[in-house]
């Protein structure tokens, strides 16, 4: 079980009830699945969409809760919320380059987690 800033992997561990595999397929499939709506959280920004920000960010919290990223979950609550009426552009803008830069550390500590499982 690895506990960091960014991660909890205990939900993960008992949700897969210890089995490697299925621990593997959950970080792998986050990996997969996160990137591209992280992607689409920025572009959409970049571009003024907020929709599509609001919905990609919607789409991100399970796969955040999947893996314990307890208060990268949180933020991204706040860009949903902020991408509803986006107002305060200046403060999206800042809280989506801290999502950008919490996913690539999850992302780097799950890697982590699955060559530490592929190994055990």
């Amino acid at each position: 079980m690895e506990i960091s800033n960014y991660i909890d992997i205990s939900f993960l561990d008992q949700l897969t009830e210890g089995n490697a595999e299925r621990k593997q397929f959950y970080i792998s499939t986050f990996i997969d699945e996160a990137v591209p709506l992280v992607e689409q959280v920025i572009s959409g920004s970049t571009n003024g969409q907020w929709d599509q920000v609001r919905k990609a960010a919607h789409s991100l919290k399970p796969q955040l809760h999947y893996v314990g990223a307890n208060q990268t979950e949180k933020l991204v609550s706040v860009i949903e919320e902020l991408a509803n009426e986006p107002l305060h552009t200046n403060e999206l803008f800042i809280k989506i380059n801290q999502l950008k830069m919490e996913t690539e550390i999850i992302i780097s500590e799950l890697q982590k987690e699955l060559r530490n499982s592929l190994k055990g």
